[in-house]
């Protein structure tokens, strides 16, 4: 019996040497869903949904008919797994009273952010692309990320005031269209296999791509005076786009470039549905205010929704006129 284990001992160890070469060179078998595809469409959104959060809404109880300016202007960052977005974002409007409670604002906004990074190693996968001549799913080396993301729009919003029983506290709602196009230019990163039958090999992934989104968007916002001087705006707003746009891939290697468009793959989908949170500190002498609501609420609320955006800033700045 002895000897009959030695034998079964000996013909596995065997059958694993010979099939050895197979399997050290076999593509990963169950890959992250969390790819570099999966990361690259995050960090656009993360800067995308920035804006949602800083839009210059007209503030609640104003009763003026005439255009009443108002100016934003911020910064945020996104920080993720393998790469960053940093940018600075910048609005301008007007708002005015429409009858006893109602309101209109409208405004154009643009924010701009670029793109850069280390190094990180995760799984390279076909993504939407059909045909990529490369032993993947398999794990990969990326390097040098770059590109730009320019977002920018136009955007009209109606209020409805609602008095409450004091005179120092107000809240009403929101509704609101936004006419806007995301551009994502230049945006790649390198990779090199580490494993497989094509390890060493190595090219670039591109996200690049252009969309023009229609996006509706609700909420409530009030109005708190907490002195003579100062004032709290607090606001939340849920808004998704009518269509999400088209989260494109390209990809070149040793003798390849292509792309889902070439291959007939279907693309992915850019564009989600957003909540943002804010709560304005102004100062009702100057019209200054700082939205220290969103700084708290935008890194909290990506850390969830965005799988491996692991840091995220936003500061924001706006003046009301009148």
């Amino acid at each position: 019996m002895l000897f009959s284990s030695g034998l079964k001992i000996v013909a596995a160890t065997c059958l694993l040497l010979l099939l050895w070469p197979a399997l050290s060179f076999a593509a990963l078998s169950n890959p992250p869903v969390e790819d570099i595809h999966f990361r690259a469409e995050h960090l656009a959104e993360a800067a995308q949904e920035a804006r949602y959060s800083v839009l210059p809404l007209p503030e609640v109880g104003v009763r003026s008919a005439r255009w009443t300016p108002v100016v934003q202007a911020g910064i945020a960052r996104a920080d993720g797994e393998f790469a960053e977005a940093s940018g600075e974002l910048f609005a301008a409007g007007a708002s005015r009273a429409w009858g006893n409670h109602w309101g209109l604002g409208l405004f154009a906004f643009y924010d701009r952010f670029d793109v850069d990074g280390g190094g990180y190693q995760s799984a390279l996968t076909p993504g939407n692309l059909d045909g990529v001549p490369l032993d993947i799913p398999e794990s990969a080396e990326f390097t040098a990320p770059s590109g730009a993301f320019r977002h920018h729009g136009v955007g009209v919003v109606v209020t409805r005031d609602h008095v409450g029983a004091h005179d120092t506290a107000r809240w009403g709602y929101i509704g609101g269209l936004l006419l806007e196009r995301l551009d994502l230019s230049d945006y790649r990163v390198h990779y090199r296999l580490l494993g497989g039958a094509d390890a060493g090999a190595g090219g670039e992934v591109d996200h690049s791509g252009s969309n023009t989104l229609v996006t509706v968007l609700f909420g409530v916002q009030g109005i708190q005076h907490i002195t003579p001087r100062l004032a709290l705006t607090p606001h939340v707003i849920i808004g998704a786009p009518l269509a999400p746009g088209e989260f494109t891939t390209r990809m070149t290697g040793p003798g390849f470039d292509i792309s889902t468009a070439a291959t007939g793959g279907r693309p992915g989908n850019i564009g989600d549905a957003f909540l943002a949170l804010g709560m304005g500190l102004r100062d009702r002498t100057s019209g200054l205010a700082i939205d220290v609501g969103a700084a708290l609420g935008f890194p909290a609320y990506q850390r969830y929704v965005h799988e491996g955006i692991d840091r995220s800033v936003l500061v924001s700045v706006s003046w009301h006129g009148g």
